[in-house]
């Protein structure tokens, strides 16, 4: 199969979003930031590269997401800013 992680977000303030594809090695798939585009209802949506997985092998994938907030924003002014953050898996059957 194929799949992509999606992360959408809703937030006013720069908060460092990351990523990880564990296991014997780690590697950042994806850095959600204001280099991606924002839709219509003003979330950030950003995608990573298409990930895949053989029918033939018994693989599991482990994800960590890593969140930083930097501290000179650490203010009342910046309570409740973040509505949601949410991710989406999407997958396909690869027929190549």
């Amino acid at each position: 199969i194929n799949y992509q992680c999606i992360i959408k977000t809703y937030h006013l303030m720069p908060l460092e979003i990351k990523l990880y594809k564990t296991g014997s090695v780690e590697e950042l798939i994806l850095t959600c930031d204001e280099t991606f585009s924002r839709d219509n209802d003003n979330q950030l949506v950003c995608n990573s590269l298409v990930q895949k997985m053989a029918y033939d092998s018994k693989v599991s994938d482990t994800y960590r997401l890593d969140i930083s907030f930097p501290e000179e924003y650490n203010d009342e002014d910046y309570s409740e800013l973040v509505d949601y953050i949410d991710i989406d898996i999407r997958s396909w059957q690869n027929i190549e």
